[in-house]
């Protein structure tokens, strides 16, 4: 088994000089703007700034994904991996019966889609996520998906999984894994080595602090050039 780990870094420690110096320097020159405008603006800076300094840190422990998001798993084989079924677990899944879909990619190549409902059983249980098997494979259990698994076999595999639900649901990514299964039979197999070694994990779209941000910036400069208009109005 193999635990998802993500490497990704910690957005808000790249952003939060820039950000904090940015809201800074647009609150000070936005001094001739109305009370309300200025407020609304700094609000959607702030939230801007509180994105990018809380943004998901690069262990990926517990994350809420909403329906119109997915993960995104990168992932190799330091060698050829025997087996004909692969499967994706996790026992911290929690959800309200959503329907999971996993897409199995080597490079942009689909090698198969596997949908199941995840998530109805009782919190702190193993679930399968995803369940794939090869044409010829004797493994049955949970109507695994079919998948060409030559790929894992021969050591080449440039993986990638794209797991989406249709609804809400948290996932703690650092207690999710894959396994592949050889010497399979109708409900089972033994487990192969080497692992496939998970190299990135992200969710799609994140969020992004850079449109609350944009946001901000036009709202500040379209309020400041109708202050500057008015004040060149001829009084009447």
């Amino acid at each position: 088994m193999v635990l998802i780990r993500s490497n990704r870094p910690l957005t808000g420690q790249c952003n939060l000089r820039f950000a904090a110096a940015l809201i800074r320097r647009i609150y000070r020159d936005s001094a001739s703007l109305g009370d309300s405008v200025r407020s609304t603006c700094f609000a959607l800076l702030l939230a801007s700034f509180l994105s990018w300094t809380w943004a998901i840190p690069a262990s990926a422990a517990h994350m809420f994904i909403r329906a119109d998001q997915w993960v995104e798993v990168t992932f190799s084989a330091p060698g050829p991996i025997q087996g004909d079924a692969l499967k994706l677990r996790s026992d911290a899944v929690s959800g309200v019966g959503g329907h999971v879909t996993t897409d199995l990619f080597d490079g942009s190549v689909l090698l198969g889609s596997d949908t199941r409902v995840v998530g109805v059983g009782a919190f702190g249980f193993s679930e399968t996520i995803a369940s794939f098997r090869s044409a010829s494979s004797l493994y049955r259990w949970e109507s695994p998906s079919f998948a060409d698994l030559t790929p894992f076999n021969d050591g080449s595999i440039d993986g990638r999984l794209r797991i989406s639900n249709d609804r809400n649901w948290d996932l703690d990514l650092d207690r999710v894994w894959m396994s592949m299964l050889y010497n399979t039979n109708s409900a089972g197999g033994n487990v192969s080595y080497p692992r496939p070694t998970i190299t990135s994990i992200s969710i799609v779209p994140e969020p992004s602090p850079s449109l609350l941000l944009l946001i901000g910036v036009g709202l500040l400069g379209t309020g400041k050039r109708i202050a500057v208009i008015r004040g060149r109005a001829p009084s009447q």
